[in-house]
Formats: structure tokens, C-alpha cells, sequence
């Protein structure tokens, strides 16, 4: 493994790992691809043959992230933890309670709102909603009198929305500020401003709008408000300007600003914090404090009443709260709504009533496939997202249900809590309550749970409330009947990871005892435990065994059955062994839920069976070309793009060698054996169609000429242009004229300042060495060494003559300085130590939001860093660019336009952001952040520049980054001077120039 891919672990693996999971998703639906000519007319043979296949077979109209809880002969069950972000449309339901009586109504009136609609106030005479799509987003108004629906398109989302007594609809635009607009109930615009300028006068530009209201009269409201510091509340007069009402208010730490509302007597309310909820009221008129009080909630806030000085929503009911009394009301039981525990989205007070929004997608699912039929039967199941289930051996089906749950009372204030339930699906559909778990005071839950031989309920998880504080587990064995049997203390053991059981109803649990894994079983009969030494290495378990084995388990990206009789373990299948399109969902599908029926067999979600080949099919398949793919450590990361393209493809199917299986895990020595034995086989003659080669340190490779010209195969593509790709990132790929790989996105780093740099060479950054303050915040040596020496490298080591100058007064003054200037583990450990005080930060601006956020945070005493030098060289700044996706055509290569077809599966207009080197991407990218600052505009201006900057990177500077690391260690000790030190880099990095030619 390359040093590059070892440093990307140690700082920045957090950063690398959410743009590349943003990057590589693929499009739902895409044409086939359409098979491409053989280059060369020599008879093909396959040498890569496929002894073992899973096709798939869907069963039918099962939600596609159902995943398959529990199997026997006769039925698969799948359970539906459905979050409403999952589905396109949001079902809702409306209801309009009367905010004095009580009486409630499910309001038919809002019938017409689409599925769709997103951001719904409804009103007394109106509902008001947002439909959001790929070019627009309208504002809609649907008449409860009239029946009918107007709409007007709006220049943005909008932060916030409100509507006034009047029908004026009011729309904040930022969470800075941003522009202002109303309308009235004609959706005519009655006025429209920007309020930034304003904002920044007052000198709250560096806050967040944390909440936003209209009165009833149609005044409008902004909270800007420093986290945890200081808020204030700001009137937008008629003309766009700004009233500061209540001056600086106080935020408790710990506590952030969450809701502003106006009440009866037009007084504003002010509230801070999630379950104890502070909040504070103020005169709208002068500003002067009225009163404050507490209030327990584990829900939302829905705001003043004629009646109430505050309504809200807790553990699925909704209250009254009475200041003056001090005193609360249940206005709305948990029975009168239903569904009002579990998918309370939203509510708002007009004019007397209270308007609810509900949704039902919810509510989990039960889906039950009959195996020989295929018949599905739906079940609601009881509330809670299912997380355990097993079928006992008389047939009945017995789930575990986990409900979240922030509570609150005044013993313990506000705390999250799960509530764990075990029900049993009853054969009229219904699902009947066995027993639940105490509600701890804190977020706790079951890990493990099993029917065993004698209908008893197994259940692993902490016993009492001091338990769950220190995470300690047990196994609570239920009867029947919900009466607890017995509780089996674990506290022997280091770690408990899970429960589980194998054909034969035996249950166990998997522990480390003495630093070694072992499985203790439980003797059904006494319910003692019984030690053994069976080590299983295992992810999750999967499900109980059959056609001869105990149990089935995953490791990693494939599924192995279990033999208790002589320990073994078998490989069932792997992530090779099947492919179909992941239909835009991005994740590793053995973790979503299995259920093994047969080794040729599996259910997995969706209501999809993976079947094993046939001999006939196998054979179909093995006529394919092959492509071989080479990675370490990334086959999960390219699997969506090869199954989706092996599935599409008549003519070509990519094979995938993973060279990380040299590896051991967290194994730091044997680091660089996967390049090694990749190296091992391209001797050999195995060489891989496509080499994924920022997994791996190939600067040899790329010298020896191991790769094709990337730009020939752009030229015979009717699809791609050169000219479309970053002409800076190009450069730096090319070789000899040898476009040598195609990176699909970047990561890059960069020196920011508060200086505007004239000239921006090593002499002028040693210069800012004369200065007292710190010249680098919180970047180490062998961080700021690296950066450096990689872009002096890029300036002064020539791979295609082998010149290399790195002896010279400059590079020596250089690590002198980088000695003298980098952050020690002292200095990390002062908190006197600030980067207010630093001339320099470095940091990672791949994204416009990273950039955006670099060059407007406000560093400790006030320092801003507005200017982008990069890193020094001797012609100005360069960005460090780390590349991801660095996809190399071998010249060995005998389909290389069909590899290219492959490779091309990345470079997606729709999915990728800024960070790719495709210029139509980037523009598209950058139609959508316009809207996202109070000043965007005006940055994508300064990012813009930032992207065209020379850049350099360590694809073919891994091996020279190595030797200079070693030999400036030596001289970071003081085992040598920077003399030496550079004359040791200068030795050695020549020597292996000349091995290179």
C-alpha cells in the first residue's frame, strides 16, 4: 500500500470516505451498454472461468429495502423499517383538532394535497406546500373553499416558510440571511428584499438563522443566532430593514436555539433546547423580558393558543401548557390520533384549531412469501422498527421491536431511551404483545434474541438501568406468557458481541474471554452456560442452519455455513458470485439482511431470492469477454458499477482481483504487499486489463510504459472529449505524451492565509518564518514535509531524464524551516496554542462548501483566512490533489475500448459533484450552490480560480515521498544536518531514477 494511501487513512479518512460514497453512486436506470468490437482478431479465450453463480429471482411486490428477518420451509418474512426519507412520496395524513375541545376530525379537506408535497402549513382556509423538481421548486396554495390549486415558481428552497391570518405567504431564503419574499393569497409577489447586507451591518453575517416566524399581522421574524453564545431577535420592517427587538440574549450552554413563535398577545416566544426546553418571552414591541419557564418535552413544539401559552407534542400525545398555573392538559390522547406516537411530522395553530401532519410511511411492515406459491400476504407489524425475529419450532413467528424515544420527566430531565418489545405474529395477521423492557434512562437496546426448543424467549441486553449505563449484557430467558424464567449474568466475560442459535434450537453467545473469541452455549434444560473453544469469526450472524449445517454467518462480503460437528466453516457465496443493477442504492448487500434457505438458496431484500446457476447458464455466462479488473481493497466500492455494467453487457463481464487479500488487518508491516505481489504477476505475464492504481504504488509501472494512452481511447469514444476533462488534472497524468490513467475525482488541499501573496515561491513562505506568530496551525512535520517536498519534487525531479536537484541551499533552508515552523505534540497539547495566532492554515477544500467554509470561518480572536496561496513552487501556488478513482488501461489490454465502456460508468453527469475533472459535471454541479450562501455567487468566482490552479499529486511520486520521509526523520532527531539530509535524498532518489530507465 502506497504512503499516499496510508496518510489519506491517518488524517483524512472520514473526509475521503463520504466524497467518494457521494461520487460513485450510480444512475436507477441507464441504457444498456452496447457491446464494442474485438481490437484484435486473434481467436479469444476465456481463461477466467466461473464455477459459481446466483441469479436472481424476484418474487414480486416487496418494498425494495424489505429485508428477510426470519425463514422456515414454508415462508420468508421480511420486515419494512421504513424512514420517510426513503420514499419518494411522503403518505400523509392531516388532522384538525379543535385546540379548546378537543374534538378531533381527520381533515378531508386537504384530500387534494399531493403525496408529494413537501413543507405543509395548513390553514384555516388553505394549505399551503412546496413540490420540489429537478429544474424547479413551486409554491402551491390549494382553497379548502374554492377546490382549487394555484402555483408559482420560486427562486429557491426556501430556510424558511410561514403564513400569516391573511393568506400572505412569507419565504426566507438562507441560513445566513439571504432574500426575503411574500406573497399574498393570490401567490401575487407583494414584496421582495435581501436582508444580508443588513444582517451584516449588524454584525451577525457569521450566524445561523435558527428559527424564522410571520405573526398573524404578517411582521416578520429572524433569530441569527452564535451557537450556544448569543442570540437576537430582528424585525424585517416594510422596507427591508432590520430592527434589532430584544438586543443580545444569553443561550445556556449546551443548549441552541430551536423555535420562535408569536403568541396571542403578540408577544414573542423564544424557545432553546430539545426535551428540557427553556424557553423565554419578550415584549414584540420593546423588547423587554416578559417571563421565562421550563418545559419537559419529548417531542415537538406546535406553538401558542388562544387558551395555551404553549401546545406540544410528547410520548405521542399532545399538551396544553399554562404559565401563570404552571400547569399542563392532555388535549389529545395517544388513541385519538393513531399513528401520532410513531409519525408525527409537523403541526401548526390557526385560528383556533390544531392542524396535525402525520405520515404513514412509517409505519414498519410485515411482508410474508409463500416459498412454494409466492403468494405475499402485508402486516402491520407493532410499532417500532423490527430488529430480531425467529419462528419457533411450531411455526410461530416471534419479533423483537425497537422504538427510540427521547423522554422526559422531571426526576431525570430530558433523556433517549429505546423501548425493546417482543410480539408474536398471531395466524389472524394480528400482532400480539408478549413483554416489554423497562425504558431505561438512556439509548439502550436489545443485541440478540431466540426462540429455543421449549417455546421460552431468549432476549440479550442489559438487566437494569445501571446496567445499560456500563453496557453490561445478560440473557433474560421469558416464558410463553412474558413471566421472566431466569437472568444469566455475562459480566465474566471482556465482550459480549452476539446472541444466536443453529438448526437444532441450541442457543449461544459470542464472547471474548482472555482476548480470545469463543461461543458459550446455553443448555436449554438448565439454562446454564457451557463453554467452548469453537472459534467463529464472523461479522453477523445470518440465520439458523440446514441441509447440514448449524448456522449461518457473514465475514466480510460473503456468507459462510457453519459444521458443528468438526468446526468448519464453508464459503456459500460471495460478493463475485452475483450482479444485478443496485437500482441507485449505494451499500453492501449481504448487510441489509439475510436469510439463507438452501446453499443454493438465499433471500436477501427486497422479496429477491439469489438462485444458484445452472450448468447451461454457467456456460452462457463463461462465452463472455473478460476484463480483469485490479484493486486493493476497493472490490465493495467498484461492485455497484461492475454488476450494473456485467449485467448490461452481452459481450464483456469485469472480473474483480482483490489484492488486499495479502493483507492483514491493521497489520502496518505488510503494508506495500499487495503492489509487491501485483508487481509478482505483471513479471509473470498476468497482467490486468484495468489497474485501479491509486490503490496501489505503481510509479514504475507507469514509467516502464505499462499503461495505454488514455487519450486514444477518448478519441475513438463518439461519447467523450478531452477537452471536457480539467486540462491542469490532465497534465499532471500525462507521461511521455502517455495520458497514463483517468482519475474520476479529487481530493485537494491547500495553503490559506489572511495576506494576499504577490509571489508565492519557497523563498517567499521562508520569509514568513521572521515572523513571531506561528507560521502553520496544527499541521505536524511529516505533514507539512510531505506537502512540501512533494511540490518541490514536482519542480525539481525530472522522471523522463532521471535529473534530480533536491541538493541545493533552497531545500536545505527548506527543512530547516519546516523544522522550525511545524507544530509539536507540546503545541497541540497548550491551549494557548491557536490558529488565530498562525500565518497558515492547511486544509482540504474539495467541495464548494469546503472551500465556502475555509475562507469564512472566523478563527479564535477574529482572523479570517480570505486568500488561497497553495503550496509554494517556483512559479506560483499549486493545489495538492489527492485523486480517487485512478482507473489505468493496461497495454496488455485486448478489448481496450470495452475497458473504457466500463470505466465510463463513473463518469456520470447527474451523479458527480465539483470534484470530478469532467467540466459538464462541474458546471451542472455549480448551477445548484448559487442558492446554498448569502455570497456563493461570489465565491464560485474565487473556487473557480482554485479549481484552475496548477496541481500536483503523488501518483508517480510515492516511492521518492518515501526515501525523503526516511531521511528527513533522521534529520526531524538530530542524527544528521539538513545537509546531509538533503544529500542522502539527492543520493538515493537519483539512484532509483536510473533504476527506473
Amino acid at each position: 500500500m502506497s504512503v499516499k494511501k496510508l496518510f489519506c487513512i491517518m488524517i483524512s479518512a472520514a473526509m475521503m470516505l463520504s466524497a467518494a460514497s457521494c461520487s460513485k453512486e450510480t444512475a436507477t436506470e441507464k441504457e444498456a451498454i452496447k457491446p464494442v468490437a474485438v481490437e484484435k482478431k486473434e481467436e479469444y479465450k476465456n481463461t477466467t472461468v466461473i464455477e459459481k453463480y446466483y441469479d436472481v429471482r424476484e418474487y414480486g411486490d416487496v418494498h425494495q429495502y424489505a429485508a428477510p428477518v426470519a425463514a422456515n420451509e414454508q415462508s420468508i418474512f421480511y420486515a419494512d423499517n421504513l424512514y420517510n426519507g426513503y420514499d419518494e412520496a411522503m403518505e400523509f395524513a392531516l388532522y384538525q383538532v379543535d385546540s379548546v375541545s378537543g374534538s378531533i376530525a381527520y381533515d378531508e379537506q386537504a384530500g387534494e394535497v399531493p403525496q408529494e408535497a413537501v413543507e405543509i402549513i395548513r390553514r384555516k382556509d388553505c394549505v399551503v406546500y412546496l413540490q420540489e423538481s429537478e429544474d424547479s421548486v413551486l409554491l402551491c396554495r390549494y382553497d379548502i373553499e374554492s377546490g382549487k390549486t394555484d402555483s408559482v415558481e420560486t427562486k429557491f428552497f426556501p430556510h424558511g416558510m410561514d403564513v400569516d391570518s391573511q393568506g400572505n405567504i412569507c419565504l426566507q431564503g438562507g441560513k445566513n440571511g439571504g432574500e426575503i419574499i411574500v406573497y399574498n393569497k393570490k401567490l401575487e409577489l407583494v414584496k421582495s428584499f435581501d436582508v444580508s447586507e443588513e444582517i451584516k451591518t449588524l454584525g451577525m453575517d457569521k450566524r445561523f438563522i435558527y428559527a424564522f416566524c410571520m405573526s398573524d399581522d404578517g411582521k416578520i421574524y429572524l433569530v441569527p443566532c452564535e451557537k450556544y453564545a448569543t442570540a437576537n431577535i430582528l424585525r424585517v420592517e416594510d422596507d427591508g430593514r432590520l430592527t434589532d427587538v430584544t438586543g443580545d440574549i444569553a443561550i445556556e450552554e449546551e443548549q441552541n436555539v430551536t423555535n420562535l413563535f408569536v403568541d396571542k398577545d403578540g408577544n414573542l416566544v423564544l424557545c432553546c433546547g430539545y426535551g428540557n426546553v427553556k424557553v423565554e418571552v419578550f415584549s414584540s414591541e420593546t423588547g423587554d423580558f416578559v417571563g421565562t419557564y421550563d418545559l419537559y418535552v419529548s417531542g415537538d413544539l406546535i406553538g401558542p393558543s388562544e387558551k395555551y401559552d404553549m401546545v406540544y407534542v410528547s410520548n405521542g400525545e399532545v399538551f396544553g401548557y399554562d404559565y401563570l398555573e404552571d400547569a399542563k392538559e392532555c388535549i389529545i390522547r395517544q388513541e385519538s390520533v393513531p399513528g401520532l406516537d410513531e409519525s408525527f411530522v409537523y403541526g401548526n395553530i390557526s385560528e383556533g384549531n390544531i392542524y396535525l401532519l402525520l405520515s404513514s410511511a412509517g409505519v414498519p411492515k410485515f411482508y410474508q412469501v409463500d416459498r412454494n406459491t409466492g403468494e405475499i400476504t402485508e402486516y402491520d407489524s407493532a410499532a417500532g422498527s423490527v430488529v430480531f425475529a425467529d419462528i419457533s419450532e411450531n411455526g410461530d413467528l416471534y419479533y423483537v421491536t425497537s422504538k427510540y424515544e427521547i423522554r422526559a420527566d422531571e426526576e431525570y430531565g430530558a433523556y433517549e431511551s429505546t423501548l425493546v418489545s417482543v410480539y408474536r405474529l398471531g395466524e389472524d395477521g394480528n400482532s400480539e404483545l408478549v413483554v416489554s423492557l423497562p425504558r431505561y434512562h438512556r439509548e439502550t437496546g436489545a443485541c440478540g434474541f431466540s426462540v429455543d426448543k421449549n417455546d421460552n424467549l431468549l432476549l440479550l441486553c442489559p438487566a437494569s438501568d445501571e446496567d445499560a449505563l456500563y453496557n453490561f449484557l445478560s440473557i433474560t430467558v421469558f416464558n410463553k406468557d412474558g413471566s421472566i424464567r431466569k437472568t444469566i449474568p455475562l459480566s465474566d466475560y471482556e465482550y459480549v458481541s452476539s446472541m444466536f442459535y443453529d438448526s437444532d434450537h441450541s442457543v449461544y453467545v459470542c464472547v471474548s474471554d482472555g482476548g480470545k473469541y469463543k461461543l458459550v452455549k446455553i443448555n436449554t434444560d438448565t439454562y446454564e452456560l457451557e463453554s467452548t473453544e469453537l472459534a467463529v469469526p464472523m461479522n453477523d450472524f445470518i440465520c439458523a442452519g440446514n441441509s447440514g449445517y448449524s448456522f449461518f454467518y457473514r465475514k466480510d462480503c460473503a456468507v459462510y455455513g457453519y459444521k458443528s460437528e468438526d468446526a468448519s466453516s464453508e464459503e456459500i457465496i460471495s460478493i463475485n458470485d452475483y450482479e444485478w443493477p443496485y437500482e441507485g442504492f449505494s451499500g453492501e448487500l449481504l448487510s441489509l439482511g439475510i436469510a439463507v434457505l438452501s446453499p443454493s438458496e438465499i433471500a436477501v431484500h427486497g422479496g429477491r431470492v439469489l438462485e444458484k446457476a445452472s450448468e447451461e447458464r454457467l456456460a452462457q455466462l463463461n462465452s463472455k469477454r473478460i476484463i480483469t479488473l485490479a484493486v486493493s481493497g476497493s472490490s465493495e466500492d467498484v461492485k455497484e458499477n461492475v454488476t450494473d455494467f456485467n449485467f448490461q453487457n452481452d459481450e464483456y463481464r469485469v472480473v474483480v482481483k482483490d489484492y488486499s487479500k495479502y493483507l492483514e488487518e491493521y497489520n502496518y508491516d505488510v503494508f506495500g504487499k499487495d503492489s509487491e505481489n501485483l508487481a509478482n504477476d505483471i513479471i509473470k505475464g498476468d497482467i490486468p486489463d484495468i489497474i485501479l492504481i491509486d490503490d496501489m504504488e505503481l510509479s514504475s509501472s507507469i514509467v516502464s510504459g505499462l499503461f495505454t494512452d488514455h487519450k486514444k481511447l477518448i478519441e475513438n469514444d463518439p461519447d467523450l472529449d478531452i477537452s471536457d476533462f480539467s486540462q491542469n488534472i490532465i497534465d499532471e497524468f500525462t507521461y511521455k505524451d502517455n495520458l497514463f490513467t483517468l482519475p474520476v475525482y479529487h481530493y485537494s488541499s491547500s495553503m490559506f492565509g489572511q495576506n494576499e501573496p504577490l509571489k508565492w515561491d519557497y523563498d517567499a513562505l521562508m520569509s514568513c518564518g521572521e515572523n513571531a506568530d506561528p507560521v502553520f496551525y496544527s499541521s505536524s512535520f511529516y505533514e507539512v514535509f510531505r506537502m512540501l517536498f512533494l511540490s518541490y519534487a514536482h519542480d525539481h525531479v525530472d522522471f523522463e531524464t532521471g535529473k534530480c536537484e533536491l541538493d541545493n541551499e533552497t531545500f536545505v533552508k527548506l527543512l530547516e524551516f519546516i523544522k522550525e515552523n511545524s507544530v509539536t505534540e507540546d503545541m497541540y497539547e497548550d491551549t494557548d496554542y491557536g490558529y488565530y495566532n498562525s500565518q497558515f492554515i492547511v486544509e482540504y477544500a474539495s467541495e464548494f462548501n469546503d472551500f465556502y467554509s475555509v475562507l469564512n470561518y472566523e478563527h479564535g480572536d477574529g482572523m479570517i483566512t480570505p486568500y488561497v496561496y497553495g503550496y509554494p513552487s517556483e512559479n506560483g501556488g499549486k493545489r495538492y490533489i489527492i485523486p480517487g478513482f485512478c482507473f489505468s488501461v493496461t497495454e496488455n489490454c485486448r478489448n481496450k475500448q470495452a475497458a473504457l465502456e466500463f470505466i465510463k460508468t463513473f463518469f456520470d453527469n447527474n451523479t458527480q459533484g465539483v470534484s470530478t475533472i469532467r467540466q459538464k459535471a462541474i458546471e451542472s454541479a455549480k448551477t445548484n450552490l448559487i442558492y446554498l450562501e448569502t455570497n456563493a455567487s461570489e465565491l464560485l468566482e474565487k473556487y473557480e480560480d482554485y479549481l484552475d490552479m496548477p496541481v500536483f499529486s503523488d501518483i508517480m511520486y510515492c516511492r521518492l515521498e518515501q526515501i525523503a520521509v526516511e531521511c528527513a526523520e533522521e534529520f526531524m532527531n538530530g542524527s544528521i544536518s539538513a545537509e546531509e539530509a538533503a544529500k542522502k535524498i539527492q543520493s538515493k532518489i537519483t539512484m532509483y531514477l536510473g533504476e527506473l530507465l
